[in-house]
């Protein structure tokens, strides 16, 4: 997260590739249609990406 913040996309990449399958699963369970699901996690991504610079790891883990 700290390499988010700091604007280095290949953070962002590393983090996709580690976590993308699982919260696609988790998203597929909520939505219940893939492509929407899809849409879900590129959201979350996105929001993670635009608000990496506000991240604080003494306040506690990043993967909540």
């Amino acid at each position: 997260m700290l390499a988010c913040a700091r604007g280095e996309r290949f953070a962002l990449r590393a983090l996709y590739q580690r976590e993308a399958r699982w919260l696609l699963g988790v998203a597929l369970r909520i939505v219940r249609d893939h492509e929407h699901a899809e849409d879900v996690l590129q959201d979350a991504f996105m929001q993670v990406w635009q608000r990496a610079p506000t991240f604080r790891p003494e306040l506690g883990s990043a993967r909540g």
